[in-house]
């Protein structure tokens, strides 16, 4: 499922681990957030992390947060260490 701007976040119900403390999609809400799934196998994701990061830094002082959320691609994508 595509999300768009203006679209409301779905659940997080499903997350079966959290590395840095639940997250309340209320605690979300009233300021610009950017979701972003990744994996550790994928190779785009890694390519992309570094401009990923510069512009939440650019922005966040102007009320941008970052939600990234570790979708895993395959078994190996499990190990928690990587």
């Amino acid at each position: 499922m595509p999300l768009s701007i203006g679209t409301n976040l779905p659940p997080l119900d499903g997350a079966t681990e959290w590395l840095d403390g639940p997250v309340a999609i209320n605690a979300l809400q009233g300021r610009p957030t950017l979701v972003q799934f990744w994996a550790v196998s994928c190779p785009i994701c890694k390519i992309n992390m570094p401009s990923l990061l510069n512009f939440l830094e650019t922005y966040r002082y102007q009320g941008l947060q970052l939600l990234s959320i570790h979708r895993p691609r395959m078994e190996a994508d499990m190990d928690v260490e990587q």
